[in-house]
């Protein structure tokens, strides 16, 4: 095997000044900061581990290449696969030759270069932007390395060993080091709290549901990099969406296979409890240890702490917020009538685990050992966990229309309330927005119900007679749209009955069932929050 700091041809590395890469923007350290590979052109700049053996080669033109001690394999090739790695890999296996090499299988091969990488991350005394240049070259290619405004798509860039083996715990990284590291440098390269990773083939739909206007917080990234982000501790945009809710806690795409043993319990249960299977199946396993330790009944009388945006501060320390998505979670727990205590939280009384795990992101709930943010799973999770009737009619095409016929309201009411001035040429194109999202949901309503003829229930699911989840989730922003309309632009609710008289009556069926009517912030409460969010757009 060639030494470190010696390339393929036997030369030492150093060169002349002329010969250095200097076109990098700074992921590779100059020799002041890198204190012993300093790379030279056509160098193969390699890192060693002391105790496998097995070296990591960082030149681009070893990207992609695996050898066995020092000669070059064609090991991905016998293999069959198709994931080839962005780095280089000279693996120390006792083999004169392919046919011995053929031995590794692919699942060996990831936990190698997921320890490897792992490794290398964590010893300090290595180059210091080892995590910044996987992270370009997985977000990048190796043919663009150089470039870092050439495409990401998924298609450029599939999957790799790298990122197959960092995204999943079973390969050599079983707490997700390399992972997180790569997660720390994307916050690092794309700094500010609003910037996040989203695959780029997924930023139409993600923009149809956060507003256009929000184009510039979103990095794009292909696939692998957000498999691996995950991983680190950033949510997946689209496949954290709500529209995917009506599946019952499978947002959260499972980041590994299932075991070839998945009717075997115990080996589900050891897949759970590493992080690698959906939170459906999770919950399932959670759900049936429980029963056989027979703390089920525990479970359900222990009450859910619900954390949640705090009021005004002349209110007092315990006043609730505006927040609509902790509206929903309160009218569930109202539904299954479930015990729970209210969390009011400002910027300094959050519990250490809320912001250290999620960055501090509300709602939040805490019960027993499980902890989950977001409004859809903390929602998900007491619909599947509290044996009351369920919220989520399971297997039902009808739950996604309703979702897709309501989802373009509240986004379209944000863009208008906190428009200023409000009545400008924008202004109205954001009322247009409004309307034209109003009358999808209208139209909705009169293929699903008819004209109001009293055959149907009031709700949006099915035949209208089972609120769910969906009516759960849109009547705190049908209540916003209420409460701003009329304070910020004049508009009264009633005014729209002309135009949309079948969303109007769903608002008075859901503004008045009682976990609706129990939980809504006061008027001025929701003024204050919509009066914050106008002054800090302007």
């Amino acid at each position: 095997m060639t030494e470190p700091g010696v390339a393929e041809g036997g030369r030492k590395r150093g060169g002349s000044s002329d010969d250095s890469d200097s076109g990098r923007d700074g992921l590779f350290p100059s020799s002041g900061q890198d204190r012993a590979t300093k790379r030279t052109k056509g160098e193969s700049s390699r890192i060693r581990n002391s105790q496998s053996g097995h070296s990591l080669l960082l030149s681009e033109q070893d990207g992609g290449r695996i050898c066995i001690s020092g000669q070059f394999s064609p090991i991905l090739t016998s293999l069959g696969a198709t994931l080839t790695p962005v780095f280089g890999y000279d693996l120390n296996v006792p083999s004169t030759g392919s046919a011995e090499a053929t031995k590794i299988g692919i699942n060996d091969l990831k936990v190698i270069v997921g320890q490897l990488i792992m490794s290398t991350v964590m010893d300090a005394s290595h180059r210091p932007d080892i995590a910044g240049e996987l992270l370009h070259r997985l977000m990048f290619g190796l043919a663009t390395a150089t470039d870092g405004k050439a495409a990401v798509s998924s298609e450029s860039c599939p999957p790799c060993l790298e990122s197959e083996a960092l995204s999943d715990g079973r390969y050599g990284d079983i707490v997700g080091i390399g992972a997180k590291a790569l997660a720390t440098k994307f916050q690092e390269r794309y700094p500010g709290e609003k910037k996040y990773p989203c695959v780029l083939e997924d930023l139409p739909f993600v923009l149809s549901k956060i507003g256009s206007h929000r184009s510039d917080n979103l990095v794009p990234v292909p696939r692998r990099v957000m498999d691996v982000l995950k991983r680190g501790g950033y949510l997946d945009l689209k496949r954290t969406d709500v529209g995917l809710w009506y599946q019952k806690a499978t947002c959260y795409k499972t980041l590994a296979a299932a075991s070839e043993d998945a009717d075997d319990t115990q080996a589900e249960t050891a897949l759970c409890d590493a992080g690698m299977c959906s939170l459906e199946q999770r919950w399932r396993a959670l759900k049936d240890k429980k029963a056989a330790s027979g703390t089920t009944e525990d479970v359900a009388s222990s009450k859910i702490l619900l954390y949640l945006k705090a009021g005004p501060g002349d209110e007092g320390a315990s006043a609730l917020g505006d927040c609509p998505y902790a509206q929903y979670v309160r009218i569930v727990l109202e539904e299954k009538d479930v015990g729970y205590v209210l969390k009011p939280c400002t910027l300094y009384n959050k519990p250490l685990w809320l912001v250290q795990q999620y960055g501090g992101a509300l709602p939040a709930i805490s019960h027993g050992t499980e902890q989950y943010v977001e409004s859809e799973i903390c929602a998900q999770y007491i619909d599947f966990f509290f044996s009351q009737s369920l919220l989520t009619p399971r297997g039902m095409e009808d739950i996604r229309a309703a979702k897709e016929a309501s989802s373009g309201i509240f986004p379209s009411l944000a863009r208008y309330l906190t428009h200023t001035p409000d009545h400008d040429e924008v202004a109205e194109k954001y009322r247009a927005d409004l309307e034209k999202a109003l009358g999808r949901l209208e139209q909705y309503l009169a293929l699903r119900h008819g004209s109001g003829d009293g055959e149907a229930g009031p709700y949006l699911v099915g035949d209208g007679r089972q609120f769910s989840l969906v009516d759960a989730s849109l009547a705190p922003k049908l209540y916003h749209m209420h409460i701003g309309l009329q304070w910020f632009k004049d508009i009264s609710t009633k005014d729209m009955a002309g135009r949309f008289p079948l969303v109007y009556r769903y608002m008075k069926a859901v503004f008045t069932r009682p976990s609706v009517k129990k939980t809504m912030p006061k008027s001025t409460v929701v003024v204050w929050g919509w009066t914050n969010a106008r002054s800090s757009n302007e």
